[in-house]
């Protein structure tokens, strides 16, 4: 039986709920988890539990820093998503290749892949 609490799968082991990541990690290592241990899921889904997505880390100030490191990529990538689409709506508004190079600071073959990207997103 599996099923979900904060977003982490949990299973029934020997009559009692484990988190499914962790179980995992005591498989491999072949051994039980200390509770100081953390296991980590590096790219950040709690529901990607294969051993290349888990690390054990036994520092709480470690677990926190890889976790602020994971949401500044999510927003720098969020931030390029908005960007790319500014320059797709000020396209598709009319403005000039030349208009949007001064306007954003990159070539035109560069505006012409993100409008090409986003043209064949919509279809």
């Amino acid at each position: 039986m599996k099923y979900l609490s904060n977003d982490y799968e949990v299973i029934q082991v020997d009559g009692k709920r484990m988190l499914l990541h962790r179980y995992i990690m005591e498989l491999h290592l072949g051994r039980k988890l200390q509770t100081k241990e953390i296991v980590h899921h590096i790219n950040g889904n709690k529901l990607s539990n294969g051993l290349s997505n888990l690390e054990v880390l036994t520092d709480v100030r470690e677990h926190q820093a890889k976790h602020r490191v994971l949401r500044e990529e999510i927003k720098q990538r969020n931030s390029w998503k908005t960007y790319d689409k500014k320059i797709y709506d000020d396209k598709n508004s009319g403005m000039s290749d030349i208009d949007l190079v001064t306007k954003y600071g990159i070539s035109s073959s560069v505006i012409t892949r993100i409008v090409e990207r986003y043209k064949t997103n919509e279809k």
